[in-house]
């Protein structure tokens, strides 16, 4: 519902905020001097004309054309997640009870672990064969209807503290993609129509130089366009719909003493 004391506001404002909006940082968390001065409101709502040049929309579209770049419509999907039918070395415990299958490639050594109780793989993990280090984990998943979604976790040592993950249907299409940095803290996400591989839904989290941190979550319709941007930190969410001519911006406060 629109705040009515906002709703009130003249047509010359509105204008006046939007040019603001236009020429500003593309992040309405910080719009400090344009939004917050709506009657002081703690809680409001504005509602403006969509601007021809968005930098909201602009700023989830490049991030998301960023992410597209690295991901591939399908994968490659060359592991077997049926424990009989792997060829390879057996490792087994004291005990004799199978660690994992160890199987040589050209220049990597794949492992393969089984699940317990059960003839199915639950983990690949996949090292150069020279230094041993970690280059991608395998991580099936089985629906309740019986198919098979994988995360596949690559790891990339000349890229300081950031790996990417996968998650991949049976057909090797690429569900989505995220990329981890800031030793983990830090990431975002691309989800896409598996079918037609456009983006749907981005997402992006980051930790701000003072310890707080920011969420973002952005959708888009069938046409490949922004339809809703949600922005929080600790002390506010701001989410912005996109509705014809309309950009309806609505601010919360959190954890105000009054």
């Amino acid at each position: 519902m629109i705040n009515p004391i906002t709703f009130r506001a003249s047509v010359a404002y509105n204008k006046e905020v939007e040019q603001n909006l236009i020429n500003e940082s593309p992040n309405p968390l910080r719009l400090k001097a344009n939004l917050s001065s709506l009657a002081a409101l703690s809680n409001y709502n504005q509602v403006l004309v969509k601007p021809k040049f968005d930098k909201d929309i602009m700023y989830v579209l490049t991030r998301i054309d960023e992410l597209s770049k690295l991901t591939p419509a399908k994968l490659e999907m060359p592991y077997s997640f049926d424990l009989d039918s792997v060829n390879g070395e057996r490792i087994y415990d004291k005990s004799g009870s199978l660690l994992y299958i160890r199987e040589f490639g050209s220049d990597f050594v794949r492992e393969y672990y089984p699940a317990e109780e059960s003839s199915k793989i639950q983990l690949i993990l996949e090292r150069d064969k020279n230094t041993g280090a970690l280059i991608s984990k395998v991580q099936p998943i089985q629906r309740k209807d019986g198919s098979i979604k994988t995360n596949v976790t690559i790891f990339d040592e000349k890229i300081n503290n950031k790996y990417t993950m996968f998650q991949v249907e049976e057909d090797g299409s690429v569900r989505s993609i995220t990329e981890f940095s800031g030793k983990g803290k830090d990431f975002r996400t691309l989800f896409r129509n598996p079918y037609k591989h456009e983006p749907v839904r981005y997402i992006e989290a980051r930790e701000t130089d003072d310890g707080d941190f920011e969420f973002l979550d952005s959708r888009l319709d069938s046409n490949r366009q922004v339809t809703e941007i949600k922005r929080m930190t600790s002390s506010k969410e701001v989410n912005i719909k996109y509705a014809g001519t309309q950009k309806i911006i609505d601010v919360k406060q959190k954890n105000i003493d009054y």
